[in-house]
């Protein structure tokens, strides 16, 4: 692969505990329930809040290397703590937060070093998904790739936030072509963690859609190494900017 040259009510989590059964029979039933319910966990829409969590990380809600105070996030989401830090030490795991012993989470610093290394694997990936794509995905599958492109031309009035939510959605759907579902996961990944770079270029989305229909078109006459070599000079062109 040629290099990238460039280097330099969340709603509250709705916390809530389970439905206090009627306590009849005697009081070594009714101990037995009460001991079975506070076994039980406490219910939480855990996966609104991480989204929630990391859409925040994503776009710097928090300022980079801010320290995260538990406390007041908790307060201001309106969550218990422990789904909070689970959440928290998940997008740490994941690389969209840091995290140090005994001081806590951080937010991400802007690492220009970091960005590159993401913006190289990402055209490596894309490269190695466009060359599976042309020899696996099927003519309706192009076929409906191109007609979601053409749906969004007509709609040119786009906040810029839905314009980088379909970009993405074209490159994911891309990647799918190839029939990886993990090569799909990991695009996913890396895309979510540049989409703070990427939000800032949004100006360029005309010259994108002329792009992304000259990648179908490759993908269509089943040019693998050429689809290849477009798709590396399209993110090096984002990259570069």
């Amino acid at each position: 692969m040629s290099e990238i040259k460039s280097r330099d009510r969340l709603i509250a989590g709705d916390v809530y505990l389970p439905e206090t059964p009627t306590l009849s029979g005697s009081r070594e039933d009714a101990r037995r329930k009460r001991d079975t319910l506070d076994k039980l966990p406490v219910l939480t829409t855990a996966a609104k809040l991480y989204d929630q969590l990391k859409e925040m990380a994503v776009l710097y809600h928090f300022r980079p290397g801010e320290r995260i105070n538990e406390v007041e996030l908790a307060a201001r989401l309106r969550v218990s703590r422990t789904p909070l830090r689970e959440a928290l030490n998940r997008l740490a795991t994941e690389g969209f937060l840091t995290t140090t012993a005994n001081k806590g989470f951080f937010a991400r610093e802007l690492d220009a070093n970091e960005l590159f290394d993401l913006y190289e694997l990402r055209a490596y990936l894309e490269q190695t998904a466009v060359r599976l794509a042309c020899n696996r995905a099927s003519d309706e599958e192009i076929a409906e790739l191109r007609a979601f492109l053409l749906q969004q031309d007509e709609n040119s009035r786009m906040l810029a936030g839905e314009m980088l939510k379909l970009d993405e959605e074209f490159h994911i759907r891309l990647v799918q072509l190839s029939q990886n579902e993990e090569l799909a996961k990991t695009v996913k990944a890396v895309a979510e963690r540049i989409r703070f770079a990427r939000w800032i270029d949004t100006q360029s989305r005309r010259l994108s859609h002329g792009q992304h229909l000259q990648i179908v078109t490759l993908l269509a006459e089943r040019k693998d190494e050429e689809c290849a070599a477009f798709v590396l000079a399209h993110i090096q062109k984002h990259f570069d900017q």
